[in-house]
């Protein structure tokens, strides 16, 4: 029997396994998304119907809430736009991508609202465009942003540290985790090996071009980013509830893990789903979890109006390149 299916096998074409094989793989690229949603649409049923429940006492929040500290999360936002902002820039210049502050400036935030388009990628093919037009190989940028992508990840949880060990347990596997990332993503940033994956990747960097205190100045740049956005996410509470300033650290770890977290998820569809859900699961601990999923979902809505304002700036570059 075995020898006559082998035969069997040999005597058909290739083409036709080779057909079988595309249309299995057809199938299988056609139920991810849908299981994708399916689960989403689980988690965020799960959340409305939360807020339903609680809907007395999120009416009577949002009757008595103080809206004066929008400004404040437009202003946490904005420092931490310019910080990583800056961060940016050192990855560019040490790269040898682009030197100019100002043009990285502007083609970080003109990007900014393409993070908002369901996907992965479309702001980082924003940058590659809009680098294309100052003479920088759409390579570097791809690869630049590598780069920020993993420096995101180990800086968060490194901010994330002390609620990630101290209020999710000492579990070995928690710390196995936290550990097997943390030195993967140090690993892959450590200068020799940095310079030798860019050299895989067809980019070759001069000797002194990645060096270790300039892999730190990013890494803290990044960290700087991170209670930044702590501190933004202090004030969208406090438009909801008022929040001891005691509770600030906490606030900036939950955030940082929630972006690593985030980042780790780098190629899952966006929108309202990976960071909401977990920054609520998160918050919960400190505040009410109606409250915590409001002020993910009111995160989420700020952060995309200020995004839109910052990118709608594009419209008035009056240069072609966009050298200063």
């Amino acid at each position: 029997m075995i020898k006559s299916f082998i035969s069997r096998l040999k005597s058909r074409p290739l083409s036709d396994i080779s057909q079988q094989q595309t249309s299995s793989i057809k199938v299988r690229e056609r139920w991810i998304p849908i299981l994708w949603i399916g689960l989403t649409g689980i988690v965020v049923a799960i959340m409305a119907f939360t807020v339903w429940q609680n809907r007395d006492m999120l009416l009577f929040e949002f009757a008595t809430a103080r809206y004066e500290y929008i400004f404040w999360t437009f202003m946490a936002y904005a420092l931490s736009i310019w910080v990583v902002a800056s961060g940016w820039h050192l990855i560019m210049s040490h790269l040898h991508g682009q030197d100019t502050f100002l043009t990285n400036l502007k083609i970080y935030v003109y990007t900014l609202a393409a993070r908002r388009i369901p996907g992965t990628l479309w702001y980082i093919a924003g940058r590659a465009i809009l680098y294309e037009r100052c003479g920088v190989p759409k390579r570097v940028t791809s690869l630049a942003s590598g780069v920020e992508v993993i420096l995101s990840v180990v800086s968060g949880l490194i901010v994330g540290a002390p609620v990630l060990l101290s209020s999710f347990g000492t579990s070995p596997i928690t710390i196995l985790l936290f550990i097997t990332i943390e030195v993967i993503g140090l690993s892959l940033l450590y200068p020799t090996t940095l310079k030798w994956c860019l050299a895989r990747l067809g980019y070759q960097v001069e000797q002194n071009a990645i060096t270790i205190p300039k892999v730190l100045l990013w890494l803290l740049i990044y960290a700087v980013m991170w209670i930044c956005g702590g501190l933004m996410t202090y004030t969208t509470i406090s438009i909801l509830q008022p929040v001891p300033l005691s509770q600030i650290p906490t606030i900036i770890a939950l955030w940082s893990l929630t972006g690593a977290i985030a980042f780790i998820s780098f190629f899952l569809p966006h929108g309202l789903g990976v960071s909401e859900i977990t920054l609520s699961i998160l918050l919960s601990q400190i505040i009410p979890l109606p409250i915590a999923i409001m002020t993910a979902i009111l995160i989420r809505l700020l952060t995309t109006i200020f995004d839109i304002m910052w990118s709608s700036l594009f419209f008035l570059e009056k240069n072609t390149v966009l050298a200063p």
